[in-house]
């Protein structure tokens, strides 16, 4: 800190006060929190900080620490990345979904998975939007249709614990999420 012109000790105190608060309401690892000052000290030591930039430098270090610490970080950054998130996770509900249908054993799983990251994206976005080769493979084939049966029957059918997982706030409750019935309808 002493080569800090524009940084005090209190200002340091208070960023990382800041910091536990943010910490505890994300309810993060405590290693997170050890990493995060570990951080924060090492670049005050090694980089000139201006007194607005103090937050900046805090939160990048918080960061980097719950992506190093944290294995599902219980923050999003972005709109973008909320949508990457919702669709990652509908993508994964949709493949575990076939996953106890034996009917889908015929398909190569690089097929199941685009045709999930298809779905999914049609699913969340309302559209038919894919690059021409996607679509080629997925769009109208049987396993696109197949997967949105799946996804109707979901949480009425005998095997309901693919639902009840992702009906839940870990999985942003993607279950609950209407099956893209316009891929199934004839054109």
């Amino acid at each position: 800190m002493e080569q800090q012109s524009e940084i005090s000790d209190n200002m340091r105190g208070v960023l990382i006060d800041w910091i536990i608060e943010v910490h505890d309401k994300f309810e993060l690892k405590e290693e997170t929190l050890f990493l995060t000052v570990n951080l924060l000290d090492r670049f005050l030591e090694k980089q000139v900080v201006a007194k607005n930039k103090l937050q900046v430098v805090g939160l990048v270090a918080f960061l980097i620490a719950g992506k190093y610490e944290e294995i599902a970080p219980s923050f999003m950054l972005f709109v973008v990345i909320i949508y990457i998130y919702q669709l990652e996770e509908l993508s994964f509900f949709l493949i575990e979904l076939c996953l106890v249908e034996y009917e889908m054993l015929k398909y190569p799983p690089s097929f199941m998975a685009a045709a999930a990251i298809y779905t999914a994206h049609c699913t969340l976005y309302g559209v038919k939007e894919w690059s021409r080769t996607c679509e080629w493979h997925t769009e109208d084939s049987l396993i696109v249709k197949l997967i949105v049966s799946y996804h109707e029957k979901a949480k009425t059918g005998g095997l309901i614990r693919v639902h009840n997982k992702y009906n839940t706030s870990k999985f942003a409750y993607v279950a609950k999420v209407e099956p893209p019935y316009f891929l199934v309808q004839h054109s």
